[in-house]
């Protein structure tokens, strides 16, 4: 019986994979981690461990990611009750650290004044986190990449959390004008190698006052 590989995160920005088997028999087990593309293989001597029946065995076998978090991730492992060693390959998508976006706000947007809409995005790791403002075409339905010459986006520093996961605030800064700004809309969208694919988040009509 194989267990999901389980993941924990430690204050060091290592990643530990956890990967249980249980209610083999015999006892002799051959557990091979390895990561990246040159795959260096790392043998495992978790000693196994009795099972519950008293008759079959379990055991738990850790690998440890450097901060560099290598993938793809690939444990095999080998026992007389299966002919082709079974394998698992985890990427980053298998991580549970996904970001979660709060939804965008802006406060009173003021004609010629610098003004920002922000959003706050946590519970994330690693920090490798990319952010993209799109804003809707005066006239149309259609969402484009904003004007760097007018808008600007920025990235607070990402800061640490108790769990060892990740916080930061996107901003997005511009001065409205009109008309192009009054009742503009917005999509922040969200990319983390967590993720296979973005989160949006929208805001608008804005009023410009």
């Amino acid at each position: 019986m194989i267990k999901p590989v389980k993941f924990s995160l430690s204050y060091s920005g290592e990643v530990k994979c956890s990967l249980t088997l249980k209610r083999f028999y015999p006892p002799d087990i051959k557990i091979r981690w390895s990561s990246g593309e040159s795959q260096t293989k790392i043998m495992d001597y978790s000693r196994p461990v009795q099972s519950a029946d008293g008759e079959t065995f379990d055991v738990t076998s850790v690998f440890t990611l450097p901060r560099s978090l290598c993938f793809p991730v690939y444990v095999t492992w080998e026992h007389q009750s299966v002919k082709e060693p079974p394998s698992i390959i985890l990427n980053p998508s298998d991580l549970p650290w996904h970001p979660q976006i709060e939804e965008l706000n802006s406060p009173d947007l003021k004609l010629n004044t610098e003004s920002k809409i922000q959003v706050k995005i946590s519970r994330y790791f690693s920090e490798d986190l990319t952010v993209e403002w799109n804003k809707k075409e005066m006239g149309t339905d259609r969402f484009v990449a904003v004007d760097i010459n007018k808008y600007k986006s920025e990235i607070s520093e990402h800061q640490r959390q108790s769990d060892n996961t990740y916080s930061c605030t996107a901003s997005l800064l511009f001065t409205p004008t009109l008309p192009e700004d009054q009742r503009s809309e917005f999509i922040c969208r969200v990319q983390h190698p967590c993720m296979e694919q973005p989160i949006e988040r929208r805001i608008g009509p804005l009023q410009i006052t």
